[in-house]
């Protein structure tokens, strides 16, 4: 926070400042906050895939502060949280087993799959997001534990798939706590980095 914008706050925070002060500056920090965001938004289809996760991480709180303060709402069902994913000729979802798979198109004719699982944890229903990046061994392992710092939706780890052994990109959500916003970011994300791990660990967009 610059200067000037903490010089606002504390006006505002000081009630022996009187209305008048305190007013001019809640309508500057406003001015302040519609230039950011509008700044951000303007690039939230940024051609960099990292600026333009970066933004929407950014814009998350905000969106959750004026969305979901004080309301309540239903939790959302495994498919409305994946259909919410789907994209004409950008991302395509379909039902596996008893969840749902998202095909990603990515550049230079590339695509990943992130698969959208229901699962449990104690007594907790979780919406468990997870991709495939290659085979586990301990030298990929060790490089994935370190790779992790990275990530915002999700962690490395190895996971089991059709009896193989497997290094994936994994995010277990509460259900009651997932938005079809937030699960789109997660499968963004993961299709992002785990075919740029693909590539790192096979050279084949077999996943």
């Amino acid at each position: 926070m610059d200067a000037a914008t903490q010089e606002l706050v504390q006006v505002l925070n000081n009630r022996e400042a009187g209305w008048v002060a305190r007013r001019d500056a809640a309508e500057n920090l406003g001015k302040c906050a519609h230039q950011i965001i509008n700044e951000l938004v303007i690039h939230l289809k940024d051609s960099d895939m990292d600026v333009q996760m970066e933004i929407e991480r950014s814009l998350e709180p905000l969106h959750v502060l004026l969305n979901t303060r004080g309301k309540q709402h239903k939790p959302y069902t495994l498919k409305e949280l994946s259909l919410g994913c789907e994209k004409h000729g950008v991302r395509t979802v379909e039902t596996y087993k008893t969840g749902f798979v998202v095909t990603v198109k990515l550049d230079n004719n590339r695509s990943h799959r992130v698969y959208i699982m229901p699962n449990k944890f104690h007594d907790k229903s979780i919406i468990r997001l997870f991709t495939l990046c290659g085979e586990a061994t301990s030298e990929k392992l060790a490089w994935a534990l370190r790779a992790n710092t990275k990530l915002f939706h999700g962690a490395f780890a190895t996971l089991r798939f059709n009896g193989e052994g497997h290094l994936a990109i994994v995010n277990n959500i509460l259900k009651d706590e997932a938005t079809p916003e937030m699960i789109k970011r997660g499968v963004k994300e993961m299709a992002y980095y785990g075919d740029w791990l693909e590539q790192k660990i096979s050279n084949m967009d077999n996943l």
